[in-house]
């Protein structure tokens, strides 16, 4: 029956001409015939429901499902369903980028990580309690961040680049002022990127690394060959991966990792697939399940990692290469304390400055490099535990709950 009403649809939807139309009608219809649009938790007596603008599929996945031990955001948005049911309220859940949902109930919380407050807050009751989960910095700095990286970029190789994290700032500045409390995956860096008047009521709480099946030793932290990775998601610019690439390409003598989707940015492709093709020290790997065998293989060959991010909120790829035994050559505003005297910070994540760090690397004495690798490892395994993660949200969203009564 159900494929039947979904070969319906999809013919409804063909006679559409439409594209925008088209999508709207589908989404409608698969929230009458279906209901597919909405992921639902239960409890019995619920006090109330949460509608959790954030992701769908997560809610539903029994422990030990291997799609949990993909993106960190996967099991973070299940576990916060999770903490809403255990205090008594059901929970439905819609993807954050859902811009056709309309309530067909009255929701007494929701639990927001983008612009949905704002766009449903005149139909929301009065009384709705509004959470919204930041994961980056705030909207104006990274479009600001990030154009900037983008003129560099376009500049120094004579290319065009469209930006790829670009944010609605009026949006995500309503959901911003209408947010009775607010949580931040990131540190004291992120949240001060946000305006005065709204710091009082963020709250910055630790992200959890995407799961490694092994994790380095002490005498596993140098190995012979001393090469480098840089891993990242969208926005390659953004995360600096240019100029990490342009650095490697002036030394023959380095080598360098690349992990990331980059299939999906061909104006970039268009730009470095030549230097893939020609330089053997630059390796792209694509994408690779951080719990596979190949990127054992490469992270056994590498002692740092180089991020120069121009904005984040707290970065996964940063927390998840710590925990592995990896040392940090990273931006200030990829959302990382790192510990006193550990890593290295890039203060203008200029093609100098990395070539300069990179360069002290190989001048450090190697007991220095373990220690600071071992000391940083310990830290991001303390904060970025999912147990740490369940604990500093847990103390959250009770006292965001709190201002119920």
């Amino acid at each position: 029956m159900r494929k039947l009403k979904l070969l319906l649809i999809r013919i409804i939807c063909f006679l559409v001409p439409v594209k925008e139309r088209r999508r709207r009608l589908r989404y409608e219809l698969n929230a009458v015939w279906t209901g597919e649009n909405v992921c639902c938790l239960t409890t019995p007596e619920a006090k109330g429901t949460v509608l959790l603008s954030y992701l769908k599929e997560p809610l539903l996945l029994p422990d030990g499902d291997e799609r949990l031990e993909y993106h960190s955001n996967v099991w973070e948005c299940r576990e916060i369903a999770r903490i809403f049911q255990s205090r008594g309220y059901n929970v439905e859940a819609i993807v954050w980028n859902d811009k056709y949902f309309k309530p067909r109930k009255q929701y007494d919380v929701i639990f927001d990580i983008a612009d949905n407050i704002a766009r449903l807050n005149s139909v929301l009751p009065q009384k709705c309690l509004k959470m919204l989960h930041l994961t980056e910095s705030f909207c104006c700095f990274q479009n600001q961040a990030e154009k900037q990286r983008v003129e560099n970029f376009c500049r120094r190789h004579c290319c065009s680049y469209r930006p790829k994290r670009q944010k609605d700032e009026y949006l995500s500045q309503q959901s911003l002022a209408l947010a009775d409390y607010c949580t931040l995956i990131g540190n004291e860096v992120s949240k001060k990127t946000y305006p005065q008047k709204y710091q009082s009521k963020i709250h910055c709480i630790p992200v959890s690394a995407a799961y490694l099946p092994r994790l380095k030793q002490r005498e596993q932290y140098l190995p012979k060959e001393k090469e480098f990775l840089w891993m990242g998601g969208a926005g390659a610019v953004h995360k600096g991966l240019d100029l990490v690439i342009d650095v490697f390409v002036r030394h023959p003598e380095w080598k360098l990792h690349i992990v990331g989707n980059l299939e999906q940015e061909p104006d970039f492709m268009a730009v470095y697939q030549k230097h893939f093709s020609q330089c053997q020290n630059i390796v792209y790997h694509g994408f690779l399940h951080l719990a596979g065998n190949e990127f054992s293989l490469i992270a056994d060959r590498c002692f740092a990692f180089v991020f120069p991010s121009c904005s984040e909120g707290m970065s996964v790829a940063v927390m998840t290469l710590l925990r592995l035994g990896l040392y940090p050559v990273i931006s200030r505003n990829s959302g990382v304390d790192l510990p006193a005297g550990c890593g290295k910070y890039l203060s203008f994540c200029s093609e100098e400055e990395i070539e300069q760090a990179l360069t002290d690397l190989f001048l450090k004495d190697d007991h220095d490099l373990c220690h600071e690798i071992e000391t940083c490892q310990k830290l991001a395994l303390k904060i970025s535990s999912r147990e740490n993660f369940r604990r500093v949200m847990e103390e959250n969203i009770d006292a965001f709950l709190s201002l119920k009564s």
